[in-house]
Parts: C-alpha cells; structure tokens; sequence
C-alpha cells in the first residue's frame, strides 16, 4: 500500500511561510459542500488542522459553529461524522513533522464499509451524485482527478473495488497513516449531496423511507450503467427472462429448507410462463462470489428471489420489468425494515417488487443465545426476554440496539407454501409488463413534470381612434401547441383582464375627456396546466 500510495504523494518536510489554509462552502440541501486549500490530516491526533492566518479565506461560513457542522458522510440525524478541524497558526509544531502531500483529494466517511447496501446507498451513491454535480455530469473527470480519502477507522474491507472506481488511485485511509507525519492536500472536497437517500435508519426518528426522497429511477440507471461499464459488464438490453437470482444467506436469517423454495420458484415460473424450458437459477451469496461474478448475473437475469438482508440492494442492477421478492422473518413488517422496498416506490424505478412475510410462528427458530447484536436475549432479565417473545410484530424502532427487533431480525425461517402465491402474482405482473410503455411513460412523465410554456414574445399594440379599440399582437412561445393566454391590461381609465386562445386581442377603449396616456400590458401562457412567465408590454396611446 505505501509504495501505490507515494506514487501520488510527495514528501517534504519543510513548511513556507506562506503554508496557509482556506475554504469556500455551499449548502446542497442539509449538507455542505466544501473545497479546501492546504487541509492537513494530522495522523497521531486524529484531527484536521487548518492553518489560519490573515490571509485566510473562510467562505459561505459564517461562525465556528458552522466549521464543527461541516459533514463528512451523507447519513441524516447523526453527529458522529462532523470534520473535526484543529484550527492552528504557522508556528505549530504539527508542521514540522514530515509532509506527504496530496495534490487532490476527497475526504468522506463511510458509514458502514463492510455491508454493501450502506456502500451503495450512504457511500457511493452520494459519491456519484457529488461527482455529478461538481463535474457537471462528467463523473469519469472526477474520478480521475480526485483520491478518496478515508476518515474513518475502517479497513479496505470487502468491498475496496467499489470504492477504488471513484479514485485516482489507491484510497488513503487516513487513521492508519504513519503517526509521525502530517498528510497536507493542495485542494480537497469534503461533504456529500443527501438527494439520493431514499431511506433513513432511526436516528431520531423510528427507521423507515425518507420522506420526500428526491431520488428516482433515471439517477439510479446512470449509477449502475457507470459501475457496470467500471466492471467491464456489457449491457444486456434484454435479459432473459428464464434466468433468476436467489440470494443465500449462510450464516444468520437463514432460510431453512432452501430446497423447498428453488422448487417453488421453477414450478411457479414454468406454470405462470407456460413453458417446459429450463429454469437456470443461480444461488449466490456475497461471502463466495466475488463482485464481478454477481454483477454479470444479474446484467442477465431478470428475477431476483432472497431473505431481506445487505445483498438485495444488488438487485437495482437489474432491468425495468424486472421482478424482486423479498422474504423476511416472523414479526417483521417490511414497510419499516426494507431499503429495496422503499427503492421500488421511487419513480422510474421499474422494479416489479413483491414480498413475502412468515405468519406463522412455528415456522421460525429464534436464537436467544446468540450475541445480543445478532438477536440474542439471554444475557436480559426473563421477564423481558418473555415479553419480547410475546411480541408478534414489531413497530419502526429507532437506532440502534432495541433488542426485540433484533430478536426477530435474526431468526431463521421454514418458508411454507404462501410463497407460491407471492411469486405467481409476481410473476403474473411480469409476464403483463411492457418495458417499451415503460420508457415511453418514463419519458412522458419527465416532460411533464418539468415542462412550461416559455415567454410570449413580440408584444406590440395600435390604438384606433376611430373605432375606440386597443388592438394587441403577440407571438406564441416557441414551445406550446395549443396555448392559453391571460392578458392584464392597467390604464389610468380602465383595469381589464381576460383569457383568449388566440395570439391576439381587441379591447374596447371608449373615448373620455380624460387622456389614455400609457397602458400597461402582462400576457402569460397557459398550456398543460402550466403557466409562463408574465411577459410586460408598455402601449404609449397619444389621444
């Protein structure tokens, strides 16, 4: 790792006098995104010192509390990712320790690296948007420009590769850097846009969807297509139909006669599709496949089938009309607890989600002596580990250690019979599903919500004397088929108003003792019930 890393890193161990720090900030929603001069991570203490002089720019803050908010995580409701700055002079002594210097860097804080539905949906989801947004949609200019560094005490982990798609090189992971240096980037960016969040764990509020999530199936499109092309996975404009995913759990929320529903999933796919043909399913789980193995399955699948867990997150990489069912234990409401579920509901998404929950409770085994993070409730009191066995649903739990939701997450489960009429209503809307309406709906829908007429141009007007009428002209927007128009019309003699579908209007004006001198006239633009902006006219009537 030393040897990756110094390639993109100079030593030096001398500090100028004119060594000093500045920020420019922005505010994306609840989050600020910031670019900083000469940050430097200071290893042994954990912190980033800011050297501040006269000469400082602190732009788009207003107040150290606003330093001690900036954010280096996308998660809602949580204090511990904050940027924890050191604000130093030049004659610290941090700055005579040796300098590695970064020339660009991205400094975030994965919240949970070694779970691959917090990687995608708190990581690099926001990552990507942030890229997005920065390089105004050129996320490969990005990705070749900045090296992420990490601060939090993590490792690699599992799922390195995803992350190293957005670097310039190898990620840094700042806590386990050589404690007698100081790591000093020439630029950094720090902070990720929250708008592709779409759920939220409990921290302050029960876990469940985010409310007024700003994410939909378009954005979700362009990520996979720019992880998938990363992979060097082809895109499969139409998968086939008879290959299906089945997510294994091997450790804990097993299912427990996974046999049982492999027979399921054929039978009720052969009679739904009436077909003899064989039925290819692929049992996979994330601790024996690797990324790219997964990833070319499901580019050719168009059927995920599994346990609620981390892995179904991995079904957004399959194609509209494609069919998820997700199985969860007893006493767990998926309306609280499921990510994928939530994901579906989005616009645009085109995922045809079903699920399925165990009612009866005598096909579930508990694990009460388990590690309490993993369900166990040996280690409470026997009058509330019978009070928690006696619960039969649980409600949205706040974050994070209620043990009767654990309790429940992590049993195992003998899936019955009702499963077949899950999967054959899924199924069922499947083999119903047009993808071609899909698109088109998807298109007609962008355009709607985002279309208005534009300004009319071309105002004049004319006075007749002799007929005592103004007479105004304009031309319609150059985007409108069958426009309305609304004309306001102010003088010193008449206040008018009214509405026409033709791009012009007679308006009686009596002749009076009193002069006409200026009239003023506003004209907007109605069509699909969206309006125009007012475009002003002023008519000088010489009478």
């Amino acid at each position: 790792m030393k040897e990756k890393f110094l390639k993109t890193s100079s030593l030096t161990s001398n500090i100028s006098n004119n060594f000093e720090s500045s920020l420019w900030c922005n505010s994306k929603g609840h989050k600020k995104l910031c670019t900083f001069k000469n940050l430097c991570y200071v290893p042994r203490e954990n912190v980033f010192a800011f050297i501040l002089t006269n000469n400082s720019i602190l732009d788009g803050v207003t107040d150290t509390l606003e330093l001690k908010e900036i954010d280096l995580s996308s998660v809602i409701n949580h204090n511990r990712f904050s940027l924890k700055l050191a604000v130093i002079t030049q004659d610290s002594s941090i700055l005579r320790r040796t300098r590695i210097v970064i020339k660009y860097g991205f400094i975030l804080w994965r919240f949970k690296w070694d779970n691959i539905m917090h990687v995608i949906h708190d990581d690099l989801l926001p990552l990507y948007m942030t890229y997005n947004l920065i390089c105004t949609g050129n996320i490969n200019k990005c990705a070749s420009k900045y090296q992420l560094a990490f601060a939090d005490e993590g490792e690699f982990g599992t799922y390195a590769d995803w992350y190293s798609i957005f670097s310039s090189s190898e990620p840094i992971l700042l806590q386990k850097s050589n404690r007698d240096s100081i790591i000093c980037f020439d630029e950094s960016r720090v902070g990720l846009v929250a708008n592709s969040l779409w759920f939220q764990y409990g921290f302050g509020i029960p876990q469940g969807p985010l409310l007024n999530s700003q994410f939909n199936g378009k954005l979700l499109q362009k990520f996979c297509k720019y992880i998938l092309h990363k992979y060097d996975i082809p895109s499969i404009e139409a998968p086939q139909s008879n290959k299906i995913i089945f997510f294994s759990r091997k450790i804990n929320r097993k299912i427990l006669n996974e046999a049982e529903v492999i027979t399921m999933i054929t039978e009720e796919y052969k009679t739904t599709f009436n077909t003899n043909s064989s039925v290819a399913i692929a049992m996979l789980d994330l601790a024996t496949n690797n990324t790219r193995n997964i990833l070319t399955l499901l580019s050719q699948s168009q059927i995920v089938v599994g346990m609620h867990g981390s892995a179904m997150i991995l079904s957004i990489f399959l194609k509209p009309g494609s069919v998820v069912v997700e199985l969860f234990p007893f006493g767990i409401n998926p309306n609280y607890v499921s990510p994928v579920k939530a994901l579906s509901e989005l616009p645009d998404t085109g995922i045809i989600y079903s699920y399925w929950t165990n009612r009866n409770e005598t096909n579930t085994v508990t694990n009460p002596n388990a590690p309490p993070l993993l369900g166990g409730i040996s280690h409470l009191p026997l009058s509330e580990q019978n009070k928690i066995m006696n619960i039969r649903e649980i409600p949205a739990v706040e974050c994070c250690h209620n043990p009767a939701y654990l309790y429940r997450m992590f049993q195992d489960t003998v899936v019955d019979e009702d499963l077949s009429v899950t999967l054959k209503n899924a199924f069922m809307k499947q083999k119903l599903y047009s993808v071609e309406n899909f698109y088109d709906n998807s298109g007609s829908q962008m355009f709607s919500q985002w279309y208005f007429p534009a300004p009319v141009t071309g105002i004049s007007c004319e006075y007749s004397i002799e007929n005592q009428t103004l007479s105004i002209v304009w031309n319609p927007p150059v985007n409108t088929k069958q426009p309305q128009y609304h004309v306001a019309i102010v003088s010193n003699i008449k206040e008018f108003s009214t509405k026409t579908t033709q791009s012009e209007l007679i308006v009686s004006f009596p002749k009076t003792l009193q002069k006409i001198g200026n009239i003023d006239i506003w004209i907007k633009s109605i069509e699909r019930e969206k309006e125009s902006l007012d475009s002003y006219f002023q008519c000088n009537i010489d009478n």
